[in-house]
């Protein structure tokens, strides 16, 4: 059985991740910040991390950047989950080395469909990493981007992906 852990501070969004996943078949592990999500990461394995940004004590980002920085945890795909939309929320996403970056609010099979994606890249994947450690300027601002090149495909596609289901719904009239 597949184990999630759900770092989100929203007592609704929790709720809401827990019936889509647990019907998905999911075992859900749930955490209300970061701070208790890393640590929790950190004692017990987890298949994948689905984490807001915005959160008491550690945000989204930085228990991306953790998760993502220990040799142990390294490989646990992480998705933020926010209503951030920016595209320099898009860069932290990349810069902390997010797996998956999902806009909320978002449709049921929207969310199933990348939790699979993210675990058939990971059983895919081989321990070794190419890592690119590339520097990038944007809005002035110079970035380290050390995400290897599966993930920044990986984060890029879920981006257009929203893209392509706002233009999509736009179309539709909604």
């Amino acid at each position: 059985m597949t184990k999630v852990l759900i770092a989100e501070d929203s007592a609704t969004q929790v709720y809401r991740l827990t019936m889509i996943l647990e019907k998905a078949g999911c075992e859900v592990v749930v955490t209300r910040d970061g701070q208790e999500a890393l640590e929790r990461v950190q004692q017990e394995p987890v298949d994948l991390v689905i984490s807001d940004i915005m959160m008491p004590r550690l945000t989204g980002y930085e228990l991306c950047r953790k998760i993502k920085a220990d040799p142990a945890t390294r490989s646990t795909p992480v998705m933020l989950l926010s209503t951030l939309n920016e595209p320099m929320d898009i860069i932290n996403g990349l810069e902390c080395g997010a797996d998956n970056f999902l806009v909320k609010p978002y449709e049921e099979v929207q969310l199933i469909n990348r939790v699979n994606s993210l675990l058939a890249n990971k059983a895919m994947r081989s321990q070794a990493r190419t890592t690119l450690g590339i520097d990038v300027l944007f809005l002035g601002k110079k970035f380290t981007i050390d995400s290897d090149r599966q993930q920044i495909l990986d984060l890029l596609i879920s981006i257009f992906e929203d893209c392509a289901s706002s233009d999509h719904l736009g179309q539709m009239g909604l």
